[in-house]
């Protein structure tokens, strides 16, 4: 009679920097692991608290937990060298600061192997450290764009391969041996030093499998992070940009998944331009961006069909197009006008989107700028979860504010969105309106209203 097969290593690397506040929710959220077959890669990256000293006291009661030491070079390179002294099938990275599923590698591990998948992705959520408590978490699994087979590669999702997820490892189970022959790694920067492993993956991966499950539960508005100080070391962005935009074009994967990459590439600089903060690193950014970064990426070339969202490729074009100062005013004078809409909103009552109704990644049509689509609008335009694609409106012609392009309801079918999302108070209007979407011919499961005064769905 055989024996039980036994399950195949799965080598567990965990980079560690100063983590000892989190230390030990994480570790014991991975030693209580469901799946047993476990080596544990701890990389001290160089600590100066008593990180280095509960990892110890943890290898002594548990002998799968192993120590690598290093002077401090960040996460990327103590990830890269978990991954050369790792011996698993599978290799997981995980965060010091993060905590997991007590299933979460039971679960990815056997749909890896159900699926003879290179890459397993599941869902995650936040917890907000100043809060206290858990929170949606931007960039998780954008389960928009998943394909409905049981695994699939770039080839069927070309244009959104890169949107899957954000570029962190986390939330993703390798195939080590894939890793090792498409030649991953990290980069060494001190900040975005996993985004052009994910992605390569991504684009190299023959399957890649999902977990429709939230099994990581990542820690935001941590003090002291590197996280909350990326605006310090803007440059790390745009070397991983670089990076990828080379390797993509050197492995010959840059074809197929260009307007995946371009559409990746705009939102982080966007993105980094909204979130810089200092008067001197806003300066530095937007002036390197200008001379630089955008064109040595060639966005300025492609056209505004391209992009999935207009207000980003509208800032791409003026960071080109104007000085930092025309730029500054201008940015200004729509947040002025944001915040004047506002304050008129506030004396009135005030009107907010339920965006967790909805995946990550999605783009929305608004249908009725009245008072409830301008509130929508403006909290969608704020949001990194999802993005606004239009508004409609059949007085379109009277509204000239700039923050949102307002278009007539005829050219709602001539986009490209996820859901229209009908914005008015009344259940037989929204049911009229929707009537008239389906005599367009929108599918019904993509027309969404929203009862704001019960809170319920339809």
């Amino acid at each position: 009679m055989k024996g039980k097969q036994m399950k195949p290593l799965v080598s567990v690397v965990v980079p560690v920097y100063n983590a000892e506040k989190y230390l030990s929710e994480c570790m014991d959220s991975i030693a209580g692991q469901s799946y047993r077959n476990l080596e544990i890669v701890c990389v001290d990256d160089g600590s100066n608290d008593h990180s280095r000293d509960m990892i110890c006291a943890y290898m002594k009661w548990d002998s799968r937990i192993k120590l690598l030491e290093q002077e401090r070079r960040f996460a990327g390179a103590a990830r890269n060298r978990g991954l050369e002294a790792s011996k698993g099938k599978y290799i997981i990275f995980l965060d010091a600061d993060d905590f997991f599923d007590a299933q979460m590698i039971e679960k990815m591990v056997g749909r890896a192997e159900d699926t003879d998948a290179d890459i397993v992705i599941c869902d995650s959520q936040g917890f907000d450290e100043k809060k206290g408590k858990l929170c949606p978490l931007k960039g998780a699994l954008n389960k928009a764009v998943i394909p409905s087979e049981d695994f699939f590669s770039w080839k069927e999702i070309p244009d959104y391969i890169f949107q899957l997820t954000s570029g962190w490892p986390w939330d993703k189970l390798y195939c080590r041996d894939f890793i090792q022959k498409k030649r991953l790694y990290f980069q060494d920067t001190r900040v975005a030093n996993d985004e052009l492993f994910v992605d390569l993956a991504f684009a190299e991966a023959r399957r890649i499998a999902v977990i429709d499950e939230i099994l990581v539960t990542h820690r935001t508005n941590v003090p002291n992070s590197i996280e909350n100080t990326r605006h310090r070391w803007w440059r790390c962005g745009f070397e991983m940009l670089s990076g990828e935009h080379k390797a993509l074009k050197t492995r010959k994967l840059f074809r197929q998944t260009e307007k995946s990459f371009l559409n990746r590439a705009a939102d982080y600089i966007v993105w980094n331009l909204y979130d810089m903060s200092g008067t001197s690193y806003f300066h530095e950014y937007y002036q390197y961006a200008k001379s630089e970064g955008i064109p040595q990426l060639g966005l300025p070339g492609y056209s505004d069909k391209l992009y999935y969202n207009e207000i980003v490729y509208e800032n791409i074009q003026k960071v080109m197009r104007l000085t930092e100062e025309e730029y500054l005013v201008r940015h200004i004078a729509e947040l002025n006008a944001c915040a004047d809409n506002l304050s008129r909103l506030i004396e009135r009552k005030r009107w907010y989107f339920p965006e967790e109704i909805f995946p990550q990644g999605a783009g929305l049509v608004i249908y009725g700028y009245g008072e409830i689509g301008r509130d929508f609008c403006h909290q969608i335009l704020n949001s990194k979860n999802i993005h606004l694609v239009a508004a409609a409106d059949r007085n379109y012609k009277k509204i000239t504010e700039e923050a949102v392009k307002v278009k007539p309801p005829e050219e709602i079918c001539q986009l490209e969105f996820d859901f229209i999302f009908i914005a008015v108070l009344e259940k037989d209007t929204a049911g009229e309106i929707r009537e008239e979407l389906v005599c367009k011919g929108i599918a019904p499961d993509k027309i969404v209203w929203y009862d704001v005064n019960t809170g319920n769905t339809n």
